[in-house]
């Protein structure tokens, strides 16, 4: 069946117009969230246009549905009222990719990718000429799968070339980074079979360790000078979120707090203020150390089990290429804050290609592994 190309550029205008309104405005999250209204709609025609679900869930996919909503009712006991709109948005956010994902062919998802790359670097373009008041990050992760799904290596050289100088201006480290680690995979996949062969089984092992170092400068380093300039504070913050965590109670720790309050990550602030003299209200700037406050041991385990089976799996180039770029996610979630089915630009993706390594083919119900177009 034919890729429609049309309803892949509607579905990513869509989001692109909630990342614009989301980078400028500071209206409340339920006022920025009605923004996704579009993006919703565009996704629920091409779910109705394709019958619905063609993918059969499997028994990993229905475990995180059962782990959002333990997050779901978790907050709704634990928090005031004001705090229960994020809750709706997160959750029917990680439906509607759910849903979609589970309907989208292999092709259907590369043009919506490669739609997402190009809107945002048109709309980073326009940030920069126009010297708008505006914060590019949120585009720039958009624009990673670029990088990955194209097939012209000229045009992501000249490509790469002129966003890193622009990353290098607007001091977006992270997305600054990941676009040579992309062309260095690419050049090792194209002169080392043994790397092409195996670098994905590397990925677990190295998280691993990363993690496991992050959370050793946490409990030890927190209070380290050079630690915490050369990161940024995030030592102190992470162990303020650990410490937290650690001092819960046995349900807390096993199914998490739920969502981050605003009233603690402003205290939070007020630390870090204390501290260096500069504040504001932090989310735990770690994907891990976040799964592990928000969601307990519970879904930390489940994360990294099914982040473990992901990297486990061999196939085609698209199946590398998907993998590929959960790994920069994941690297990049060792400082920022990235969540399953949040509503900010880099849960997106990591939501829906996470989700998308996860589906089953209907036909292949009985299968372990995905057979990838």
């Amino acid at each position: 069946m034919p890729v429609n190309i049309s309803m892949a550029t509607l579905i990513a205008f869509s989001l692109i117009i909630y990342i614009f309104f989301l980078a400028t405005s500071n209206a409340s999250i339920l006022l920025k969230a009605s923004l996704l209204i579009p993006f919703y709609t565009f996704m629920a025609i091409y779910l109705v246009r394709k019958n619905f679900i063609s993918m059969s869930f499997g028994w990993r996919i229905w475990s995180l549905l059962v782990l959002m909503i333990v997050f779901f009712i978790n907050g709704l006991f634990r928090h005031e009222l004001i705090e229960y709109g994020y809750y709706f948005i997160r959750m029917t956010n990680f439906l509607m990719i759910l849903f979609w994902v589970m309907t989208l062919s292999q092709d259907f998802m590369k043009k919506f990718l490669m739609c997402l790359s190009v809107m945002s670097t048109m709309s980073i373009m326009v940030i920069l000429i126009l010297d708008l008041d505006m914060i590019i990050d949120s585009f720039c992760y958009f624009v990673i799968p670029f990088f990955i799904l194209s097939k012209s290596r000229i045009v992501v050289c000249f490509f790469a070339m002129l966003m890193v100088y622009l990353l290098w201006m607007m001091e977006v480290r992270g997305a600054m980074l990941a676009i040579p680690m992309i062309l260095l995979h690419r050049i090792s996949q194209k002169y080392f079979i043994f790397y092409a062969r195996n670098w994905n089984k590397a990925v677990m092992p190295l998280i691993f360790l990363l993690v496991a170092s992050e959370i050793f400068i946490a409990i030890f380093l927190f209070d380290d000078i050079a630690f915490n300039l050369a990161l940024n504070k995030r030592p102190y913050i992470w162990n303020i979120y650990l410490s937290e965590f650690i001092s819960g109670d046995s349900i807390q720790q096993i199914f998490g707090y739920g969502k981050v309050t605003g009233d603690f990550a402003e205290s939070v602030g007020e630390i870090i203020s204390s501290q260096f003299g500069v504040g504001r209200k932090y989310s735990a700037h770690s994907l891990y150390i976040g799964v592990l406050y928000e969601m307990g041991v519970v879904g930390f385990s489940i994360i990294m089990l099914y982040l473990n089976y992901i990297f486990k799996k061999d196939g085609s180039k698209n199946l590398r290429d998907y993998q590929f770029i959960i790994f920069i996610f994941i690297l990049l979630g060792l400082f920022s804050p990235v969540s399953l089915g949040g509503h900010a630009a880099g849960d997106f993706i990591f939501t829906l290609i996470f989700l998308n390594l996860l589906r089953t083919r209907r036909e292949d119900r009985n299968v372990e592994s995905i057979s990838y177009c």
